[in-house]
């Protein structure tokens, strides 16, 4: 579920073109948690490690397509918004 949770914003970007609801930073960690446990579970060869560890690796992946091919638009800075 944690692995899939930001995914559920995933129409919204591809309708708006716009990744903005999607944080880059929880991404980029959970791709790197994954694939680091993905890692680990292949070399003990334990498939309740690997096995979740794989899915959410490419979910993880997806949701950096996503940023890479829709990047946020900004919608400009907090001083033009007071202004």
């Amino acid at each position: 579920v944690l692995f899939a949770s930001p995914l559920t914003a995933m129409k919204e970007v591809i309708a708006s073109k716009d990744s903005s609801s999607i944080y880059a930073p929880f991404a980029i960690v959970q791709t790197l948690n994954c694939l680091l446990w993905l890692l680990y579970g292949l070399k003990i060869w334990d498939v309740w490690v690997y096995g979740p560890n794989a899915t959410g690796l490419g979910l993880a992946i997806i949701q950096l397509a996503l940023l890479l091919i829709f990047p946020a638009k900004n919608s400009g800075t907090l001083a033009a918004k007071s202004a």
